[in-house]
């Protein structure tokens, strides 16, 4: 079977972001070349070589020369026969005990023009040789071969193997790192279970043009905290090892555990989403750090890809085939140990995010008090630097979960109820235990919504006063404490009017608008008027055959308190009536578009809102208004518009409803002034 070199380099992927991967496999082929020749003395030296004329920007505001290759040199065995026939054969198995794919060369071509090769060597039980070639993307792919004999003796030649890389395509080259320290640190990343399991040689790295020159292992040693610890689990029968370390922080890492095939990393997973209190660097023994977890496995060995840049295992949204390990089998196994190995150092932070939030919950939030007893694991996990609104968001998301699976249980309970009790203490006594966590979390919401009623009463108690300039609040401030003006009940969520200081009832309704004029208003009753009621309210519609009617109409129209200016055009009274009017002589819009006259017998229930100054009483008087028992306000029925008038006290409206809220006032243990 015949071999297309070029073909074969063509369709070896390797995305543009993995620059950085065919230097990191000509320094793995040293570290194979070292541990083979089984000397003490293994050194690795890399050099970064840049274009003297070229500038290129790092991101970050440098400006640095642009990288043109790289050069590694070892002391390994070298070039030898056996090595130099398996380099030139594709795919070759040579390596495989150590992982190789036979691919590595390949990668070499895809991100540089051309890499050359150096190599002095002793041949096993034989004489010292030196060989050179040139490896570039042609039919042969090797050219330019010497090798000759050296008449040194084969004791005194000390192995020196050079891998120049050069030529780096751009697309390769702009995707990596321009400076050199960056640079030095992915090597000791990509190689970290290298020196963890103390298998790298001494590496040098040098980048003169950079002014960078670094013992990559001092860096391990001094960046990395010498606290090692592992981890044993299983999936699926299948024994995997999980290395605990820690970097030292110096504000750009995050805490990670790498997967690794034959001691190199290949994947990562960020641990920041998956497991709370990890946004930032930890405290160890006084140092700011990151976490770092390296999982090994046979079975990762077995199921890397060629380019070593991913596993070949099934991930979400992909049909895994049979009772095969998927990605996501591992990872869900690896995250509960790097949990329970941090837990004694996130502890503090733990504590920090509980304490703030109960804190907020206590004096902000009580509908959200029962995640303090029962959900406190997910509580704890909220970030601790979130501001209030994000803390709010977090702490509703939390508690519709919990709302939302305590109902579930409660549906699933009684639909599989067989017993049938025959008293109403059995019946309390059987559903007891599954209405108990709701009932919890109902109190608490109408704990905090009771809390938001006394608030609202104070608030309009202070606007009934007089303001801070010696006069008293404007209409438009009272109105909106009621209901926004310039919106519609369509804009409005339920939970941000107060119609209940007024009635209940209110809050029920088919269509409000708050201070827009008739003939602007979507509701069902068409005006042609740009009067402006200041709250209308349609209530439901109902269908009776053919015809169609509402049940009522509300009118409420506001004054601003002390005011004792009520001309004709500013009484409340000829307003509410001129309103009345239109309305019923306006047109109801059906839902299938025909033209519906409002009924004569449709009920208006208005109301007119103000201080009893002399002059409204009087007013009120004229139009023989009867005073309720209270004398706080008034009251008629007029008959030929079937409309129910009330006038109604400011001080009438916050007396009468601190009254309907006193029992819940006095649940919670709050004034009722």
């Amino acid at each position: 079977m015949n071999t297309d070199f070029c073909g074969r380099v063509t369709n070896t992927p390797l995305p543009f972001r993995h620059g950085l991967l065919p230097l990191f496999e000509a320094i793995v082929n040293s570290i194979d070349s070292i541990e083979e020749r089984g000397c003490s003395d293994g050194r690795i030296v890399v050099t970064v070589r840049r274009d003297q004329d070229e500038l290129a920007d790092d991101l970050h505001g440098n400006i640095k020369r642009n990288i043109v290759g790289f050069r590694v040199q070892d002391n390994g065995c070298g070039f030898t026969e056996k090595h130099f026939e398996s380099f030139n054969t594709l795919d070759t198995r040579t390596k495989v005990d150590q992982g190789g794919k036979g691919i590595g060369r390949l990668l070499w071509l895809k991100a540089f023009g051309s890499a050359s090769v150096v190599s002095r060597y002793v041949e096993p039980g034989g004489a010292a040789y030196s060989r050179s070639f040139r490896f570039f993307l042609s039919p042969d792919g090797i050219a330019d071969l010497t090798c000759q004999e050296l008449g040194d003796q084969p004791s005194t030649v000390k192995p020196k193997t050079t891998v120049s890389l050069q030529g780096f395509r751009d697309r390769y080259r702009e995707a990596v790192p321009k400076g050199g320290a960056v640079i030095a640190r992915r090597i000791v990343e990509h190689f970290l279970e290298y020196f963890v399991l103390k298998r790298a040689p001494q590496i040098v790295f040098e980048d003169p043009d950079d002014d960078c020159f670094a013992h990559l292992n001092d860096i391990y040693e001094e960046e990395y905290l010498r606290k090692e610890s592992q981890s044993t689990f299983a999936v699926k029968q299948h024994d995997f090892v999980l290395l605990h370390t820690f970097l030292h922080a110096d504000g750009e890492e995050t805490h990670n555990v790498t997967f690794c095939a034959h001691s190199r990393s290949v994947e990562t997973l960020h641990l920041a989403s998956s497991i709370p209190h990890l946004h930032s660097p930890l405290r160890v023994e006084g140092e700011s750090v990151v976490y770092r977890g390296f999982v090994k496995a046979p079975f990762l060995d077995e199921h890397v890809d060629p380019q070593r840049t991913r596993f070949t295992l099934s991930r979400s949204g992909e049909l895994p085939l049979g009772p095969e390990i998927t990605w996501g089998n591992i990872t869900k196994a690896v995250l509960p140990l790097v949990r329970a190995h941090l837990e004694p150092i996130t502890a503090q932070s733990r504590k920090k995010s509980y304490d703030r939030i109960k804190s907020y919950v206590e004096e902000q939030a009580p509908r959200f008090r029962p995640l303090l007893t029962h959900d406190r694991e997910s509580v704890e996990s909220i970030p601790t630097d979130l501001n209030d609104q994000r803390l709010d968001q977090e702490l509703y998301r939390l508690y519709s979960e919990r709302k939302g699976s305590l109902r579930s249980a409660a549906e699933n309970r009684l639909q599989h109820d067989q017993e049938d009790p025959d008293s109403f203490e059995a019946f309390k006594q059987e559903r007891a235990g599954i209405f108990k966590d709701l009932q919890e979390l109902a109190q608490a919401e109408l704990a905090e919504y009771v809390l938001h009623r006394q608030l609202i009463l104070d608030f309009l108690d202070h606007l009934l006063g007089r303001q801070s300039g010696g006069g008293f609040a404007y209409e438009k401030a009272l109105h909106d404490l009621f209901f926004p003006t310039r919106t519609t009940s369509n804009d409005i969520e339920y939970d941000k009017h107060n119609l209940w200081l007024i009635d209940e009832r209110l809050a029920y309704h088919t269509y409000l608008a708050s201070d827009i004029p008739f003939n602007r208003q979507s509701g069902p009753i068409q005006v042609e008027s740009d009067d402006r009621p200041d709250l209308v309210v349609f209530n439901r519609a109902v269908a009776f055959a053919e015809n169609a009617e509402y049940t009522s109409v509300v009118i409420v129209e506001f004054k601003r308190p002390e005011r004792t200016d009520l001309s004709e055009n500013a009484n409340p009274l000829n307003q509410i009536s001129d309103y009345v009017r239109q309305i019923r002589e306006g047109k109801a819009q059906g839902e299938d578009g025909r033209t519906i006259e409002v009924p004569e017998n449709a009920p208006f229930y208005c109301y007119a809102v103000a201080t009893l100054t002399h002059q409204l009483r009087e007013l009120a008087h004229h139009h023989d208004f009867i005073a309720t028992p209270d004398g706080r306000g008034f009251f008629r029925f007029h008959n030929a518009y079937n409309a129910y008038i009330e006038i109604l006290s400011y001080d009438k409206v916050l007396r009468d409803a601190k009254k309907r809220n006193r029992a819940f006032f006095e649940r919670l243990g709050l004034p009722n002034r």
